[in-house]
């Protein structure tokens, strides 16, 4: 991991997850690149994951009044990571957490890489929202405190 770029967001924009791109789609109606460059502009720590040499995710915290919105958007190589990339992941979360006392945000129900990811980081999903975003698809809510 290391400080995300605005060449990796162009990146993982031309090799966005189909998951990714729907869940943009269905929540903001933006483009990837729009997406990651906001993302990228408005989080205080981008941080960009590789493997191999190449960029597979960007992921980040807004900052809100009271909480922190955590996202991450990705390419399909993200599936090629390890254990060891996950556990490191989790410990960047803490930290995140520890800055922002409560993350949260909302996830495309469809989106079952980052459903798990969440999980993974101890995540908990406390709201199924049945119309979300201007497609008006079902999202849940996630928060970690």
């Amino acid at each position: 991991m290391q400080l995300a770029t605005k060449e990796d967001c162009i990146y993982v924009a031309n090799n966005i997850r189909k998951a990714d791109r729907e869940e943009i789609k269905a929540s903001s109606g933006e483009e990837p690149l729009t997406a990651l460059l906001e993302g990228f502009k408005k989080s205080e720590v981008p941080i960009s994951i590789y493997h191999k040499g190449k960029c597979v995710a960007i992921f980040g915290v807004v900052n809100f009044i009271t909480s922190g919105g955590i996202w991450l958007l990705a390419t399909d190589d993200l599936k090629l990571l390890t254990i060891p990339f996950l556990r490191e992941n989790k410990e960047v979360v803490n930290f995140l957490n520890k800055k922002h006392k409560v993350l949260h945000n909302f996830v495309d129900c469809r989106n079952q890489v980052h459903i798990k990811w969440l999980k993974w980081l101890g995540f908990q999903f406390i709201n199924k929202v049945e119309k979300y975003g201007v497609e008006k698809r079902p999202f849940y809510e996630f928060v970690r405190i």
